[in-house]
């Protein structure tokens, strides 16, 4: 059954800005797989949205977790990375069928590694605020 959605989809466009911009090897991901290990690297974006308006758009906390299995510096760098896709993605209104980035921001303390539990594995994070605007009505 299909419902009705006013409001957009933040976790739909931000795992398609990322797969628009980062390399085809990267599983991009909506849910922590329990084989998540055997698809490194791999970007867990996880959002939480507050509708400012649903005819206009929303308010969005992101947070984007990355694993690589080949060193710290190229976790890092996957980081990085989601960092410029997103940054460049808002500052050119990049529109895709979810809808665009109408505010960007990385709030401190931005990039943060974490501990990955795994040998081996790195984990960095970031919690970003988004501003989603819809897709323009049909």
């Amino acid at each position: 059954m299909t419902y009705p959605r006013l409001l957009p989809d933040v976790d739909a466009l931000v795992t398609d800005l990322l797969r628009q911009a980062l390399p085809a090897a990267v599983s991009i991901r909506t849910e922590l797989q329990s084989d998540m290990l055997q698809h490194l690297p791999y970007v867990l974006v996880e959002s939480s949205t507050s509708d400012d308006h649903p005819r206009f758009g929303a308010s969005a906390l992101v947070e984007v977790n990355c694993w690589t299995g080949d060193s710290r510096s190229g976790c890092a760098a996957l980081a990085e990375g989601v960092r410029v896709a997103l940054y460049l993605a808002h500052r050119a209104q990049t529109v895709r069928p979810a809808g665009h980035l109408s505010t960007y921001s990385l709030p401190a303390p931005g990039i943060r590694r974490i501990p990955s539990g795994a040998t081996g594995v790195w984990r960095y994070a970031a919690t970003y605020q988004l501003g989603i605007r819809p897709p323009a009505a049909p």
